[in-house]
């Protein structure tokens, strides 16, 4: 008899390696395809295909710890694979079948000799069948999680991140679930940067999409404008916009950009869910999901069980404590409110709002309307105290203004015994405040108009004229915007008239000597403009109050260039105010 064996196998019910046998008599065929062991005829190949497929592709029943082990490590390496979006990082099968290789004797080809071999060999070292990710990494290639994270903190909301490599498929990059109670306090324009991973790529794309010349002058820049713009910290676009300029004084419309032109993988797939995990709704544009369910949102926080803490037309502290956050169950999740007074035309509403600054700002006018009841008073009875020669809205601005400086609201009171111990001494300072307030409104006044006016002389002019136009316009934004005397620090007030009457002395002296007013310019106007056009990014990063202690330093600077006969409040020089913004920049 004559035997041969073809197609060997791995048969995972019989946990070994087989192939079928022909017996031939005198060339006769006597037994076709018999399925037998395939170790008995060629032991290495057997062995081989026993590794492959039992321990490297995981066919295999085993009874062993380091199975499960392995899945475990080997889905870690498929999330690192999606994140990092690139194949030549990892081991494939020939490296997992070395491991085993080496660890394997060579007379082992079965799941009855594995498992002989193996409980002996586990017991002296239980780990030795464990793959570990440096395993399977190449080289030095381990992904930082700061750079590819598993989750966005927003708000104090964990929000899951999940990746995948497969371009062409919609969800290809990364992909953002967002609990649906949460889904109205996203802002898209923030939302729209890219992991801390992708990041400089994104912004390289960003630029790739400008038209040619623009392209070709600020691709060189691109890691120090990746470096300047902080991902889901700032409105992506206006930040890279105001980078952009500060760096190259090149100014880049919004119409610019080609969204269109970018690596589909770079921009965020948001998918929206339930209290049980249920996707909602999933896409790339937030501001339309935000459309389509926001109603379903607003349902959830209408719902939420918080009737313990709100009240309705209070007139009279008498709430207990007013905390600057809490704590609530909307829609099945743990979110953060904010507790807030808000002003009603009477009397104030005790609410849950959705951000800490909206419930400061929203709390002001209503501690200060609770002042204004405990008095009898109200804004049109302060008003009549104010001279009729200041605009309408200039008087109910200062006669707020006088209430909050006269019961120190920079610092609100949080519990009735606050509130009733500043009630009763800044009573008595709301008059003197009425007066001092209405007195420095009529001399700002009238020193703004004579401002404006002698601007409009400038307006429309060319060449340098038009620069020191367009700076003192700037400048005007910034130190006296449309709510100036309701937000301006007093002790900053005050000063604002020596500023407006420098700025009319460099109006006198530009129009009879322009050359020189422009060569005044160019110590401060480029420290300005940087100022300008980092000022939303710096104070996303917490510098807040360097930046607005910066912005004063300016004026008087500007007081010290254009008008020194004004003397400045402090001493400050041009290369001291370069220095100092150096060091809040960086």
């Amino acid at each position: 008899c004559r035997h041969s064996h073809s197609d060997p196998h791995w048969e995972q019910k019989a946990a070994q390696v087989m192939a079928r046998e022909q017996v031939t008599l005198f060339g006769l065929p006597i037994v076709k395809n018999r399925s037998v062991s395939y170790a008995r005829f060629d032991l290495p190949l057997a062995r081989e295909l026993f590794i492959t497929h039992a321990l490297v592709r995981c066919e295999y029943a085993t009874k062993g710890r380091f199975m499960e082990h392995n899945q475990r490590v080997m889905d870690e390496v498929h999330r690192l694979h999606d994140k990092a979006r690139r194949s030549d990082m990892f081991a494939d099968e020939n490296e997992v079948f070395g491991f085993f290789d080496k660890r394997l004797p060579q007379d082992v080809h079965s799941g009855k000799t594995f498992e002989d071999w193996r409980t002996k060999a586990e017991a002296t070292n239980p780990t030795l069948l464990h793959l570990t990710l440096e395993d399977l990494l190449l080289g030095e290639q381990a992904l930082s999680p700061a750079q590819y994270p598993d989750q966005l903190v927003v708000r104090g909301v964990a929000l899951p991140l999940s990746y995948r490599f497969d371009p062409g498929e919609d969800d290809d990059g990364v992909t953002i679930s967002i609990p649906l109670a949460m889904l109205p306090q996203l802002d898209p324009e923030v939302m729209a940067g890219a992991i801390p991973g992708w990041h400089a790529t994104k912004i390289s794309a960003l630029l790739e999409s400008l038209p040619k010349a623009q392209r070709k002058s600020l691709a060189p820049h691109a890691a120090d404008l990746a470096a300047r713009v902080r991902p889901f910290e700032m409105p992506l676009l206006p930040a890279l916009e105001r980078a952009i300029f500060e760096l190259t004084g090149e100014r880049v419309g919004r119409d610019a950009w080609d969204l269109r032109m970018l690596p589909p993988y770079l921009a965020a797939t948001f998918r929206v869910i339930d209290d049980r995990d249920k996707v909602l709704a999933t896409g790339k544009d937030l501001a339309e999901l935000q459309r389509q369910l926001g109603h379903r949102a607003r349902e959830l926080w209408a719902a939420a069980p918080r009737a313990s803490l709100e009240r309705k037309n209070l007139r009279a502290w008498d709430f207990g404590e007013l905390p600057e956050s809490v704590t609530v169950d909307v829609g099945g999740r743990r979110m953060q409110a904010y507790p807030a007074l808000v002003e009603t035309e009477t009397a104030v509403d005790l609410q849950l709002l959705d951000s800490p600054a909206g419930a400061a700002t929203a709390s002001r006018a209503g501690i200060r309307r609770l002042f204004m009841i405990a008095l009898g008073l109200t804004p049109a009875k302060l008003e009549t105290q104010l001279s009729g020669a200041l605009a309408k809205d200039t008087r109910r601005a200062l006669a707020l203004r006088a209430l909050d400086e006269a019961f120190l609201l920079d610092d609100l009171p949080r519990d009735k015994v606050a509130f009733s111990a500043r009630l009763a001494t800044g009573r008595l300072h709301v008059a003197e405040h009425m007066q001092e307030l209405g007195r420095l409104g009529l001399e700002l006044q009238v020193e703004l108009a004579k401002v404006q006016a002698s601007l409009k002389a400038l307006a429309g002019k060319p060449g340098i004229s038009r620069a020191a136009f367009d700076d003192m316009q700037s400048q005007l934004r910034h130190l006296v915007p449309a709510d100036y005397l309701a937000t301006t620090p007093i002790d900053r007030l005050t000063h604002i008239h020596r500023y407006l009457r420098a700025l009319t002395i460099r109006l006198q002296r530009q129009a009879h000597d322009p050359q020189k007013d422009q060569q005044k310019a160019a110590a401060i106007v480029p420290i300005w403009q940087s100022f300008v056009a980092r000022h939303d990014e710096l104070r996303a990063k917490g510098r807040g109050r360097e930046l607005a202690d910066f912005g004063w330093l300016v004026e008087e600077a500007r007081v010290q260039v254009f008008a020194p006969e004004l003397k400045t409040a402090v001493s400050i020089s041009v290369p001291r105010l370069k220095e100092t913004w150096d060091s809040i920049s960086r």
